[in-house]
C-alpha cells in the first residue's frame, strides 16, 4: 500500500506535466486547441482525480476542507464522457484555478502532522 506522501508526489508531478503541456502556448485555451495537448491534459487530470481517491481515510478526514468528493465526481465525468462534451471552460477553470489550489492544500496538509489511521 502506498503512503499518502507518494500520492501527493504523483499529484505534484502530474500538475507540473500539465503546466509543461500548456506553457508553450499563449493561453490554456490555445493549448487545448491542439488535440495532442488536449488529450494529454485530460488524461493527467483524470489521473490526478483518481489519485485523490487513494489517500487514506484518516488523511481525508483530517483534511476535510479539500474537495475530495468534487475531485471524484470530476474524475467520473472525465472517464465516462465518451462523446467529448466536457466544456472547455470547465477544463480551463480546473487547470488555472482548482489544480493549483489542490496542490497548495495538499502541500499544507503534508506539512501538518497527521494520524495515519
Amino acid at each position: 500500500m502506498k503512503l499518502d506522501s507518494e500520492y501527493y508526489d504523483v499529484i505534484v508531478e502530474f500538475s507540473a506535466d500539465i503546466k509543461s503541456y500548456v506553457a508553450p502556448h499563449a493561453t490554456v485555451r490555445e493549448a487545448l486547441k491542439q488535440n495532442v495537448v488536449y488529450d494529454a491534459v485530460l488524461r493527467k487530470l483524470q489521473l490526478i482525480a483518481e489519485t485523490t481517491q487513494r489517500f487514506s481515510q484518516g488523511f481525508k478526514q483530517q483534511h476535510s476542507h479539500i474537495a475530495w468528493r468534487e475531485m471524484s465526481g470530476f474524475r467520473n465525468i472525465l472517464v465516462h464522457d465518451y462523446l467529448g462534451t466536457i466544456d472547455d471552460h470547465v477544463i480551463i477553470e480546473v487547470i488555472e484555478h482548482h489544480i493549483p489550489i489542490l496542490v497548495q492544500q495538499l502541500t499544507t496538509a503534508m506539512e501538518t502532522p497527521h494520524d495515519p489511521t
